[in-house]
């Protein structure tokens, strides 16, 4: 049996991939994440794939299977068709991870802007828009239909749920060690951090805007706000009208048909997200932007080495420590300037 995760991103699926490289060492199963195996859908990864099947059940997790999500999953029909070609005659379950369409795609454009994207949301969002695979059933029934016979099991990420359980459950694996922590891979920055790394990503080479995703999830991001969107009212509201009475249903057709995972209840998983959260736009004139800006710069200034700093520097330092809203006004039209 192969059971292949092919996603979807943000949908808890790094951290996934983090607790089954924990369970690498158990007998009786291979586990494949990505980076462990040859490039997707090569013949060198079928041929492995297909011997490692021979031994025994493999778990393969990899959301890049199904293409890129942001262009749509334009490519999914020609990347279906290898996949069935790659594994065919094989026994094997398919596992889609879903969510709800505002928190995903909010989520995702997030995600695009540590990657070193620096559009918009609004844009960000027609773009995806244009092969119609942000309605799940159209996308699951296209799964299905070039996957068969092979079965599509769902699961449904949602913050009253643990994602790694869920999945380890429907995979039949005994749950993964107790790491003394939660375990959560790849958080995405907050909406308010949204616009200034955006702006940053317009300006700075791509080395460098890894090192600021780096510093954004791994000492900017725990103490961020996220009680804003960095989507649009009007984006929101078009993503409500075309998906929130879909939601539902959807979930109790998998239940009724045995496709949702077991464990997960449609009614209980069937509300929709409410959309007034305040928007955080484009620029810094947001006063919660403002203040993150502030918040970024002191720590990126904690983090550099003291000793014979320039004393400009040292004062700007004492400034944001002591009293940030009285920062130069030309520092503040500098800042703004770039919005």
């Amino acid at each position: 049996m192969i059971w292949l995760h092919v996603g979807l991103p943000k949908t808890g699926t790094s951290s996934i991939q983090a607790a089954l490289r924990l369970v690498k060492h158990r007998s009786g199963i291979a586990v494949w994440t990505i980076g462990d195996h040859p490039p997707p859908l090569s013949p060198q990864w079928s041929e492995l794939l297909r011997t490692r099947a021979d031994a025994g059940d493999v778990v393969v997790s990899d959301e890049t299977l199904l293409g890129d999500p942001s262009d749509g999953y334009l490519d999914l029909p020609v990347r279906l068709e290898r996949l069935k070609t790659a594994l065919g005659p094989l026994d094997v379950t398919v596992v889609l991870s879903l969510r709800r369409q505002p928190d995903w795609v909010e989520s995702l454009y997030l995600q695009t802007l540590q990657e070193g994207a620096a559009w918009i949301g609004d844009d960000f969002y027609q773009h995806i828009c244009t092969t119609g695979y942000l309605n799940w059933a159209r996308l699951l029934a296209d799964l299905e239909s070039a996957l068969d016979p092979w079965l599509v099991r769902v699961l449904i990420h949602d913050p009253s749920r643990d994602s790694i359980l869920d999945f380890f459950a429907l995979c039949g694996l005994k749950s993964p060690p107790d790491v003394g922590a939660p375990i959560k891979e790849n958080v995405s920055i907050s909406a308010t951090q949204a616009t200034i790394v955006r702006m940053l990503n317009s300006q700075l080479s791509s080395h460098t805007q890894r090192k600021v995703r780096g510093f954004m999830q791994q000492i900017a991001g725990p103490a961020s706000r996220s009680d804003a969107s960095a989507l649009s009212p009007e984006v929101r509201a078009s993503i409500d009208a075309a998906h929130s009475q879909e939601w539902r249903p959807l979930l109790e057709d998998l239940a009724r048909n045995g496709r949702l995972a077991p464990g997960l209840d449609p009614v209980a998983l069937g509300g929709w997200p409410e959309g007034n959260r305040p928007y955080i736009g484009t620029g810094l004139g947001d006063p919660r932007v403002a203040d993150e800006a502030i918040r970024i710069m002191s720590l990126a200034i904690d983090l550099v080495a003291l000793p014979g700093e320039p004393t400009a520097f040292r004062r700007l330092r004492d400034k944001l420590r002591s009293n940030p809203a009285d920062l130069p006004a030309a520092v503040l039209r500098s800042l703004r300037r770039r919005s």
